[in-house]
C-alpha cells in the first residue's frame, strides 16, 4: 500500500499541464504564417509551422507572464529560432538568429489563442 501511494504521488508530481498555443504572425504585408506550439514536457515544446514542419523547442525561461523558447537549431550554420509568448496579452514574437553570414531574420509579431 505504501508503494502504491508513493507511485501515485510520483505520477501526480511529475505530470505536466498541457498547454497549446495557436498563433499567427505576419512576415510581410501580404503573408501570414500560422503555427502551433504545444508543451510536451516541463521544458520541451513542439513548434509546428505551416502544418508540416515540426521543431523541438527548449524552454529557456518561464514566468507567470511569459515563456521564452529556443530551438530549431541549424545543422549547417550556427543559428536558432527564439520565441517569446506573453501569457497575459497573448502576443508572440519570433526571430531566427544566426552567428555568421548575416542571415538573422527580422522579429515577427503576432497573436495567440491559448488552450
Amino acid at each position: 500500500m505504501k508503494k502504491l501511494i508513493v507511485f501515485v504521488l510520483f505520477i501526480l508530481s511529475s505530470s505536466v499541464q498541457a498547454e497549446t498555443y495557436f498563433c499567427s504572425y505576419s512576415i510581410s504585408d501580404t503573408a501570414t504564417l500560422k503555427t502551433i506550439i504545444t508543451r510536451a514536457e516541463a521544458d520541451v515544446f513542439w513548434w509546428t509551422s505551416n502544418a508540416t514542419d515540426k521543431y523541438m523547442m527548449k524552454l529557456a525561461y518561464e514566468t507567470d507572464t511569459g515563456i521564452f523558447l529556443i530551438g530549431n537549431f541549424s545543422k549547417v550554420d550556427a543559428g536558432a529560432t527564439v520565441i517569446f509568448i506573453n501569457k497575459n496579452s497573448k502576443e508572440i514574437s519570433i526571430t531566427y538568429q544566426q552567428a555568421e553570414n548575416n542571415q538573422s531574420s527580422d522579429v515577427f509579431y503576432g497573436n495567440c489563442l491559448i488552450d
